[in-house]
């Protein structure tokens, strides 16, 4: 959905007409970025699902790598990593990655902490990197511009937005009738996201990327 057609929608949702001073269109596109990052926080949602272009390889001796400079800049999450093609490395907490200092070899596990990934054992020479991520989207100014999050999810972002909007004209009403109405948006969504009805096969090796 484009930033115009997101801001008839509240208006038309609310009762509120294009000349309400209260709420401009300056107003209403910051109210809906913040609904985005609000929204994007609580699930996993497919939209914001993508592969590092960046990093693409690991380096020999180099054990971390930096956001926006080794990692994509927009990464915020880390859904899963793949080393030498098939190896799926295991997530652990920074302090268990120290055990391994001074280990060099391939990669097997990795800690994810503030804006860096940290592998280990550190790598003794170069391998190839498949990171996929969670990415932060940026804001969406221009009129034409289109939202990140899909089309059938759309309402999500809408009612947020509606909710932000009644707290701002201090209307408790009509923010409790919106809550509401978010709230079963939400508890929608959590099944949709799934693509498939189908279970996948539980995984019992790391040292491959397929069941």
């Amino acid at each position: 959905m484009q930033l115009q057609d997101a801001r008839t929608q509240i208006r038309e949702r609310m009762g509120m007409s294009t000349t309400d001073t209260a709420v401009t269109d300056a107003i209403l596109n910051k109210l809906l970025y913040t609904a985005q990052r609000k929204i994007d926080l609580l699930h996993d949602w497919p939209w914001l699902h993508s592969t590092d272009g960046t990093w693409t390889a690991c380096t020999a001796s180099q054990s971390t790598y930096v956001a926006g400079v080794d990692l994509a800049s927009n990464w915020r999450k880390t859904l899963f990593i793949t080393v030498d093609s098939d190896t799926v490395l295991v997530p652990k907490q920074k302090q268990d990655i120290m055990r391994f200092t001074g280990q060099t070899g391939l990669p097997m596990f990795y800690a994810a902490e503030g804006n860096e990934i940290i592998l280990a054992p550190t790598p003794d020479t170069t391998y190839t990197v498949a990171h996929e991520y969670l990415y932060v989207p940026t804001e969406v100014t221009s009129d034409s511009a289109e939202f990140v999050t899909y089309d059938w999810a759309i309402d999500l972002l809408i009612d947020m937005a509606c909710i932000l909007v009644a707290r701002r004209l201090r209307d408790s009403d009509m923010a409790r009738q919106f809550q509401q109405d978010y709230v079963d948006t939400y508890e929608s969504l959590k099944d949709e996201v799934r693509r498939t009805r189908q279970l996948p096969t539980p995984r019992h090796r790391n040292d491959i990327g397929w069941t």
